[in-house]
């Protein structure tokens, strides 16, 4: 299925502090891999030569998640916000955002959200299935129709199942029909196998409320089509500059012409 993709924030860079936030997934490593030593490398050399600019991350997966992957870098991100942003932590690791989903929806909404996902599921006939179907995170809620305990090669096999019979984009479509207007919920697909869930307005861009005090932030996503969880932040005014890339090894070339383009203005 051809994506539509939104056209993302381009505006010029200013004098002054740059933030360069990242997603994770297919942005800064390959998905559900540590990231590597080029993108390593890279990130700390930045760190030491050019203090005006700063790090940080922000994807829908759990904090401990995010550690597995991208820990080796925690020392020089300024934040991180997982879930979205809805728990946040500083450069410190102190958690200085803690949003809940029940205390959004109550016991009852989020039965009949899970209810129809479960029901949903079961009519569903796949190449293979496995255990993890629901993941109740503590600001997202994550579906997913193979489950979560697929392993790697299931995981391959589902998503060459998905790209020709669009099981994720439907089911996520059928979802949203049920509940968007009712809950006043979001629904956004941040990997390969599941979709979030989530209030509306706990998109990524809830994580930009924490970074008024720089003059640039520039984005670097890879689903930046409507429905993807890039799309929202990445056409957001509030950024700079937003960038699509389809793996880390592009993600570095974009740094380096995103430092270039800092470089001539603090000539």
């Amino acid at each position: 299925m051809e994506h539509e993709f939104g056209k993302l924030t381009n505006k010029p860079l200013k004098k002054g502090k740059t933030m360069l936030l990242f997603d994770i997934d297919g942005t800064l490593t390959k998905p559900l891999h540590q990231i590597d030593d080029d993108m390593i490398n890279l990130l700390t050399e930045i760190h030491k030569k050019n203090k005006n600019i700063n790090f940080a991350v922000v994807g829908g997966s759990a904090f401990d998640q995010i550690k597995s992957q991208i820990g080796k870098i925690f020392p020089i991100l300024k934040f991180i916000f997982s879930e979205n942003g809805g728990r946040t932590y500083d450069e410190k690791l102190n958690l200085i955002n803690d949003k809940r989903i029940h205390e959004h929806f109550n016991e009852k909404q989020i039965q009949e959200m899970l209810n129809f996902a479960l029901r949903y599921i079961a009519r569903l006939e796949l190449p293979v299935k496995r255990g993890t179907f629901i993941q109740y995170r503590t600001s997202t809620i994550n579906i997913s129709p193979i489950g979560r305990d697929c392993t790697l090669e299931e995981r391959k096999i589902f998503i060459e199942y998905d790209k020709k019979n669009n099981i994720l984009e439907n089911f996520k479509l059928a979802f949203d029909n049920a509940f968007a207007l009712k809950f006043n919920v979001s629904t956004d697909i941040g990997g390969q196998i599941s979709f979030d869930v989530f209030p509306k307005g706990w998109d990524k861009r809830y994580c930009l409320q924490f970074l008024k005090d720089y003059d640039n932030i520039i984005f670097f996503g890879d689903k930046t089509y409507v429905g993807g969880s890039d799309y929202e932040i990445g056409v957001s005014e509030q950024i700079t500059q937003g960038y699509n890339v389809i793996n880390p090894e592009e993600t570095i070339e974009k740094i380096k012409n995103v430092l270039k383009e800092i470089e001539e203005i603090e000539k």
